[in-house]
């Protein structure tokens, strides 16, 4: 049987992929509640679940008010890279029932700058939550690029696939979280992925009013469909 015998189910492959488990929500700038959208604030009609997600909403405008008042305007920040490197999927070929090595996660701003590596994991089951932060300048890199490597004591470290981020393409602070799939890509059956958390921070100031101006839009919503909820009640009595 080989190493085909350590193979989890297909059920516990599928609860590895769906579940999600942030660990270092510290790091990273968001507003909560992401997918309560306009449908989904429409649809609801308990109000006290509408007045608990304002009360929510209202603490971190607050909050983010707060910040946005003690950051200091027109000050050269250092560029702040927050990466969250979560877990993989499809690390794994059934093709054959040999040892293909345990996978572990390189992180580096390219060209040539410096590199993070994850610990090893699971081959089938990959699992890391590491938060990795670059917080330095960044106008000689064009690129954060994540590399899979299997470790193997036969073969050493092989490449099993890459994905790269354009710096650029993170220049609008916002939160990035998902599965990326792999490039490059050798000996699996399925097309590998990673799922990552990604933010850059480069003026804080902007950052903190970005999110205020969420929260009046989630609130917005909240309010007019509380009012709505009143003024059946009203019209029903």
């Amino acid at each position: 049987m080989g190493d085909c015998a350590s193979r989890p189910s297909e059920k516990e492959l599928e609860m590895h992929i769906t579940c999600s488990n942030p660990k270092n929500d510290q790091h990273f700038q968001f507003v909560p509640y992401t997918a309560l959208t306009e449908i989904s604030v429409q649809n609801e009609t308990n109000i006290y679940v509408l007045e608990s997600k304002k009360k929510q909403f209202q603490r971190k405008k607050l909050e983010y008010q707060y910040k946005h008042e003690n950051a200091l305007q027109g000050v050269p920040q250092i560029p702040e890279l927050n990466i969250e490197v979560q877990k993989g999927a499809n690390f794994y070929s059934d093709s054959f029932c040999i040892s293909q090595g345990n996978p572990y996660v390189s992180v580096s701003l390219e060209p040539n700058g410096p590199k993070i590596d994850t610990y090893i994991s699971d081959r089938y089951r990959p699992y890391w939550y590491r938060f990795i932060q670059f917080k330095q300048s960044l106008w000689s890199y064009k690129s954060v690029v994540f590399k899979v490597m299997m470790r193997s004591s036969l073969k050493g470290d092989q490449v099993l696939g890459t994905h790269e981020v354009n710096l650029k393409s993170l220049e609008d602070q916002n939160l990035y979280e998902g599965w990326y799939n792999l490039s490059n890509c050798t000996q699996t059956d399925k097309i590998p992925a990673l799922r990552l958390r990604m933010q850059l921070t480069k003026d804080e100031k902007m950052l903190w009013a970005k999110l205020i101006a969420t929260c009046d839009e989630k609130l917005k919503r909240i309010e007019k469909r509380i009012e709505e909820i009143h003024e059946s009640s009203y019209s029903s009595n």
